[in-house]
């Protein structure tokens, strides 16, 4: 949400895979979302971390890693996505 508040035209999306209830109800009620995006299992193309966090990349513009990410930083790279490493 910084980043957010200092370059007005990103979109934060919130995705949930195959709907995690009570906890994704928290996520997107947290106000820190503009969009939520629920997902079930024909929406994805193989419903592991991996694919997920794939499908993800995919959608977006710019990629905001944290830690530990670096096959997902590579990947968002290879598809030739801006990438933030915080």
């Amino acid at each position: 949400n910084k980043v957010k508040n200092k370059y007005k035209n990103i979109t934060c999306v919130l995705v949930i895979p195959y709907g995690n209830g009570r906890q994704a109800k928290k996520f997107s009620e947290s106000g820190l979302y503009d969009e939520t995006i629920r997902l079930g299992a024909k929406d994805l193309p193989r419903l592991t971390a991996k694919g997920c966090e794939e499908w993800m990349i995919e959608q977006s513009d710019l990629v905001i890693a944290l830690g530990g990410a670096a096959k997902a930083c590579a990947y968002a790279e290879k598809r030739k996505k801006i990438v933030l490493r915080l």
